[in-house]
C-alpha cells in the first residue's frame, strides 16, 4: 500500500481535515512512508519482520502526554517490535525502546489532525491474548484521547475535578432531569447522580460537574456520560458515549528513565527464510557519551554459523552499523552477542532470531460465510507440499468465538505427498448458546512439534438484520398520485422490531417530490408490504430517481437507487430528398412513448420558419404506445434555394420539451438545352430547340440561336425570358 498514491492521498486528506490516524507496527519500516508528513521528511524505521520483539519493560516514557495517563511505571511492559530512525521535526516522542533508546511511539500534527504511530503490535497481541494490562490501558487511553484530541482537565487520585458537560436533547420531548454517569477509564460505572434541569427538545445546555476521586482511583481517561429523563423519571434518551465529559486521573512516574552510555540493536532483512537462502543481519550501535569509542562485538550464531568477533568505532553522540551475513539458512536460529569497551568491560548485548520457512502452502475455507445457531460448520484445509519428498505434519484446527473462547479444537496427523496436495476436513455443530459475532478459524501445521505455518479464516453468526427490499413499480406513472409498493422480507437470523424504510423520489431536475420514513417490525422469515403514495404535479422528460434504504436497531442501511425514465422517441422524415417551389412537402412524424409514464395533454408543433408554416396538434400516448402524424407543407414560389429548417417540438404541459430538426432542401435552378430534330435539314424546315429548368427555383434566361452553313450565317435570334422551376 505504500506505493498507492490514492491510499496516500486518502490518508493525507483524512488527517488534514481533522482526523486522527493511529498506526501500529508494520512488517517493514518502509511501509510507514505512506503516512502524512508535514515537512517532507519521511517517516522510516524497522518493522516487525526486521527487528526483535520484546515485551517485559520493553519501552520507557520519554515525554509525558495524557495518552500515557494510565501508566504507573516509567518502563511499562508492552509488545513492541521495531523502532523509528527518521521522523518529522515536529514529532513528540512518547515512548522509546529500552533496548536501544530509539522511538517506539511518536505523534505529530498534520493540518488540523494528528498522526500517532507506534511499533507496538497490540492489535495482534490482544487478539491472541498476549497483551499486557499496561498495554491494554495504553491503547484504551490512546483511543479515548484520539477520538477528540484536546487538553483535558487532569488531577491526581484523591483530588476533585470540575468539568463542564454539554448535554444535547436529540428527542422531540423536553427532558426534566439529567442522570450523570461517572465512568472509570475501563468504562465501569463508578457513581451516578440525577440533576433536576430542563433540556428542551432539540436543545443543548451545559451544566457543571464536580467529582471527588478516591485515593485508589484507577488511572487514565475518565468519562462522564448522561441519560435524559422526563418528569416521571422515564428514560427518553439513553446513555450515549460522548466526549464532552472527559477528564484525566494520573500519577506520572517521578523519576525519569536514564539511558545507558551505549545502546545496541540487531535487525534482519526478513523474519522467515526459505531453506538455503541467505540472511543479512544489521548490527547498530549508539554512543550516547561525549567521547569517541572503539567497541568489540563477540557474537554467536546458534544453528546458523560459526561465532565471531567484530571491532568497530562509534563517534560520540552518534551511531554506526555493520552487517553479518549467513550464506545459507537451514534451521531457525539467532545472532546474539555482547559488546565490550576498550577496557574489556561489557557495555551491552543484543540478539535477533530468524525462522526457516518450511516450503508448504496452506489455504482453508468454510462451507458458508455465516451460520445460525445449531448449524453444522465444515472446515476444509488444502495443504500443498512444495518439495519433492513425502513427510508428515500435525494439522491443528482451532475455532474461537468473539470473546476468544475455544469452541472447537482438533489435531490430525497427515502425510504430505511429494509435490502434492492433501485435504483435511473438520465439522462441528454450533450450540444453541453460541455467542453472536465473528468467529476465527485457525489452522496450524507442526513438524516434529515445531510450528511451520498458520492460517486464519473467519465466519459469522450475524448480529445484524438482513432485510431484502423489492420495490414494485406501477405499470405506468401519471401526473397526479401514484402508488409504489415495497416488499420487505426478513431473510436474516434475528427479528427486526424498530425498522425504518426511508424513501426519496426526485424529478429529473433533482427536485424532491416525496420524502418520508415508514416504520415496521418483521420477524425472521416473514415479509410485509408498504404502499407509498407519490404525487407528481406535472411530468417532465428525463430520469426520475427513487432512492430507498432500510435501517433498524442493528444497522444503518445503504441507499439503493431505481431510475424511472420519462422518454419518447420522435422521428421526423420528409417524403422526398428535395423539392421545387410551388410543390407540397409531406412531413411524417413517428412518436413512441418509450418511458414508464403515460403522456397526456402533450402537443406536437411543426414549424418551417422560412416558409411561414406552423401547425400544432394535441397528442396523448399511454406507456408503450406509438402514433404517426403527417403534415402537408406548401412551398411558396418565393422560397430561395438552399436548406431550410423544419422544427419538430413535443411539449408536455410542464413545458418540458423534446426537439428534433431536419432540413427541407430546394436545389438551385438548372437549365438543360436539347435539340431532338433530324441531322439533315431542308430549306423551309422548322428547327425546335427545348430549354428546361430542372432546378428547384424560377430563373431568368438569355438564349441566342445561330444557324451556319459552310459559308455564312443562315439564321440568328436572341431572346430574354423567364422560366419557372420544372417548366420548359
Amino acid at each position: 500500500m505504500e506505493n498507492s498514491e490514492m491510499f496516500r492521498e486518502l490518508l493525507n486528506e483524512y488527517v488534514r481535515q481533522g482526523g486522527t490516524l493511529i498506526v501500529f507496527a508494520q512488517q517493514h519500516g518502509y511501509e510507514y512512508s505512506v503516512l502524512p508528513i508535514p515537512d517532507g521528511k519521511p517517516l522510516s524505521g524497522y518493522g516487525w519482520a526486521e527487528d526483535q520483539s520484546c515485551r517485559y519493560r520493553s519501552v520507557y516514557i520519554d515525554t509525558y502526554h495524557q495518552i500515557l495517563s494510565g501508566q504507573r511505571n516509567i518502563t511499562p511492559s508492552v509488545n513492541v517490535d521495531g523502532y523509528f530512525t527518521q521522523y518529522p521535526d515536529n514529532s513528540t516522542i512518547l515512548l522509546r525502546r529500552t533496548s536501544n533508546g530509539q522511538p517506539a511511539m511518536l505523534m505529530y500534527q498534520y493540518g488540523n489532525g494528528y498522526v500517532i504511530v507506534t511499533t507496538m503490535y497490540s492489535d495482534w497481541a490482544y487478539g491472541h491474548s498476549q497483551a499486557s494490562r499496561e498495554e491494554i490501558a495504553l491503547v484504551r487511553d490512546l483511543i479515548s484521547w484520539a477520538k477528540n484530541p484536546a487538553e483535558l482537565p487532569e488531577i491526581k487520585p484523591g483530588e476533585t475535578v470540575s468539568v463542564t458537560l454539554s448535554i444535547t436533547n436529540n428527542t422531540d420531548t423536553d427532558a426534566s432531569k439529567v442522570k450523570l454517569l461517572i465512568l472509570a477509564p475501563d468504562r465501569n460505572l463508578i457513581t451516578e447522580q440525577t440533576v433536576n434541569t430542563t433540556v428542551p427538545a432539540g436543545g443543548t445546555v451545559t451544566i457543571p460537574v464536580t467529582y471527588a476521586t478516591q485515593s485508589t482511583a484507577p488511572l487514565g481517561i475518565w468519562h462522564v456520560d448522561y441519560e435524559l429523563l422526563d418528569s416521571s423519571g422515564n428514560i427518553i434518551q439513553p446513555q450515549a458515549e460522548t466526549d464532552s465529559g472527559r477528564f484525566v486521573v494520573s500519577s506520572p512516574p517521578e523519576n525519569p528513565y536514564k539511558s545507558p552510555d551505549f545502546s545496541f540493536s540487531i535487525q534482519s532483512d526478513a523474519e522467515y527464510y526459505l531453506y538455503g537462502s541467505p540472511a543479512t543481519f544489521t548490527v547498530i550501535a549508539w554512543n550516547n557519551t561525549d567521547i569517541d569509542h572503539t567497541l568489540e562485538f563477540r557474537y554467536y550464531l546458534p544453528h546458523l554459523g560459526p561465532p565471531g568477533t567484530r571491532t568497530f568505532d562509534v563517534p560520540a553522540n552518534s551511531s554506526t552499523y555493520f552487517e553479518i551475513v549467513v550464506p545459507e539458512v537451514k534451521y531457525q536460529g539467532w545472532l546474539w552477542g555482547t559488546f565490550y569497551d576498550e577496557s574489556g568491560r561489557p557495555v551491552g548485548s543484543a540478539r535477533k532470531g530468524i525462522w526457516m520457512a518450511w516450503p508448504l502452502d496452506i489455504s482453508l475455507q468454510t462451507d458458508k460465510e455465516s451460520y445460525a445457531k445449531g448449524e453444522s460448520v465444515t472446515i476444509t484445509d488444502f495443504i500443498k507440499n512444495n518439495i519433492s519428498y513425502q513427510y508428515s505434519v500435525d494439522v491443528k484446527t482451532t475455532v474461537t468465538d468473539p470473546s476468544g473462547t475455544v469452541v472447537f479444537e482438533d489435531t490430525k496427523t497427515v502425510e504430505l505427498p511429494a509435490s502434492g496436495t492433501t485435504t483435511v476436513t473438520n465439522s462441528f455443530v454450533l450450540p444453541a448458546t453460541s455467542v453472536l459475532g465473528r468467529y476465527t478459524v485457525k489452522i496450524t501445521t507442526l513438524y516434529n512439534g515445531r510450528i511451520l505455518f498458520s492460517r486464519y479464516t473467519r465466519f459469522t453468526l450475524p448480529p445484524v438484520s438482513q432485510i431484502r427490499i423489492t420495490p414494485n413499480l406501477p405499470d405506468s406513472f401519471t401526473a397526479g398520485t401514484n402508488t409504489v409498493s415495497f416488499t420487505l422480507e426478513n431473510t436474516g437470523l434475528i427479528d427486526v422490531n424498530s425498522g425504518q424504510l426511508q424513501i426519496t423520489f426526485k424529478d429529473p431536475d433533482g427536485v424532491v417530490l416525496y420524502e418520508g420514513s415508514h416504520g415496521f417490525s418483521l420477524p425472521v422469515g416473514q415479509s410485509t408490504t408498504i404502499d407509498v403514495p407519490i404525487t407528481i404535479p406535472s411530468l417532465k422528460f428525463g430520469k426520475y430517481t427513487l432512492v430507498y434504504s432500510q435501517s433498524d436497531e442493528t444497522r444503518q442501511g445503504i441507499p439503493a437507487t431505481t431510475t424511472i425514465e420519462n422518454s419518447a422517441t420522435v422521428i421526423a422524415s420528409l417524403d422526398k430528398s428535395s423539392y421545387k417551389v410551388r410543390q407540397t412537402a409531406t412531413l411524417t412524424v413517428d412518436i413512441t412513448n418509450t418511458g414508464l409514464f403515460d403522456l397526456e395533454g402533450a402537443t406536437l408543433s411543426v414549424s418551417v420558419p422560412d416558409t411561414g408554416y406552423t401547425d400544432t396538434r394535441s397528442i396523448s400516448l399511454l406507456q408503450g404506445q406509438a402514433t404517426e402524424l403527417t403534415f402537408a407543407i406548401a412551398i411558396p414560389e418565393s422560397l430561395t434555394a438552399g436548406s431550410h429548417d423544419v422544427n419538430v417540438n413535443m411539449t408536455l404541459p410542464s413545458g418540458s420539451t423534446i426537439t428534433r430538426r431536419i432540413s427541407l432542401t430546394i436545389p438551385q435552378s438548372w437549365l438543360e438545352v436539347r435539340y431532338q430534330g433530324p441531322d439533315t435539314l431542308n430549306a423551309a424546315d422548322t428547327v425546335n430547340i427545348e430549354v428546361t429548368n430542372t432546378g428547384g427555383v424560377d430563373t431568368g434566361l438569355i438564349y441566342k440561336v445561330s444557324l451556319f452553313d459552310s459559308r455564312t450565317t443562315v439564321y440568328q435570334e436572341s431572346i430574354n425570358d423567364t422560366i419557372q422551376a420544372g417548366q420548359s
